[in-house]
């Protein structure tokens, strides 16, 4: 493609929104057009995949100021704001109190090597459990990348047996907040979630959290647990979801979401709490359940 700007799709049109317009209504003109367009349901190949490259551009845009006055021609946005820095966050109790002594079979200390250690445990997953163990691999990885790398306080926890037979996959310590995680595959298509199901080309049974949440909740009563149902695809911005009822029986923080959706969900909800501390007695009890 030639190097000439007037060549470029401007994202805006493409989509058919205003440079001003928000980013929900910006979502809203793309998931109805991705809908409208999907190849699978007899829409353009070419058409669909402008308006998925038009709906990654500016999902990864910096929004302007409001107040930043717009000619009768605004240029498209560009993200011209300095890469995030991570912020400077802190233990409790500090490490320069020394070990932390965790209740545990056996026994769990916490000592500065420890409670600086990012990722804990392994996940589970025998020879029946491969593609689950490579789903939450690839969600670990970018739980890494994308979350830990701006909230350098998170901690991610493999394998927490609540039970015998109870195993979590996954599951992200940020401050006073807990997540956890299913991850599940499914087909490229733009998907209806219906509290339960995705309803799309295919039908996509999803896993049910709400007795992931309640036991987390009640080893840890003074911590925010939330649920996270991540959806991985083709790439890393696929599959569309919508949400069409806002009932939801399967226990989730969220609407479930792709890969890259569902990291701007969690860094949101870790984001909005008290997401600069390291609990070292919070991250030994969770290494005890490994």
């Amino acid at each position: 493609m030639s190097d000439n700007p007037g060549n470029r799709l401007d994202p805006y049109a493409v989509l058919g929104v205003s440079p001003s317009a928000s980013e929900k209504q910006v979502r809203r003109a793309y998931l109805a057009l991705a809908k409208q367009h999907h190849p699978d349901r007899g829409g353009d190949a070419a058409r669909f995949d402008q308006i998925t490259k038009a709906w990654k551009q500016l999902s990864e845009v910096e929004p302007e100021p409001a107040s930043e006055p717009q000619g009768p021609n605004p240029a498209p946005r560009t993200n011209t704001a300095p890469p995030t820095e991570a912020e400077p966050f802190r233990f409790i109790p500090p490490l320069a109190e020394g070990p932390v002594q965790v209740p545990g079979k056996p026994p769990v200390t916490v000592d500065s090597p420890l409670a600086q250690r990012v990722v804990h445990g392994k996940i589970p997953g025998g020879f029946f459990g491969r593609q689950n163990r490579t789903l939450h691999t690839r969600l670990s990885d970018m739980l890494q990348q994308r979350v830990h790398s701006a909230l350098p306080a998170v901690r991610i926890f493999h394998g927490v047996k609540l039970s015998r037979r109870h195993v979590l996959d996954t599951v992200l310590l940020g401050g006073s907040k807990l997540a956890v995680f299913s991850a599940q595959h499914a087909p490229p298509d733009v998907y209806q979630f219906n509290g339960t199901e995705l309803m799309g080309r295919k039908r996509v049974v999803l896993d049910d959290l709400s007795d992931a949440v309640a036991g987390l909740q009640q080893l840890f009563p003074n911590l925010e647990v939330g649920a996270f149902s991540v959806i991985f695809s083709t790439n890393p911005h696929a599959p569309t979801i919508q949400a069409s009822t806002t009932l939801n029986t399967l226990g989730l923080s969220d609407v479930p979401a792709s890969i890259m959706d569902a990291v701007r969900q969690v860094k949101l909800f870790i984001g909005t709490g008290d997401h600069n501390v390291v609990d070292r007695t919070t991250m030994g009890q969770l290494i005890a359940k490994l």
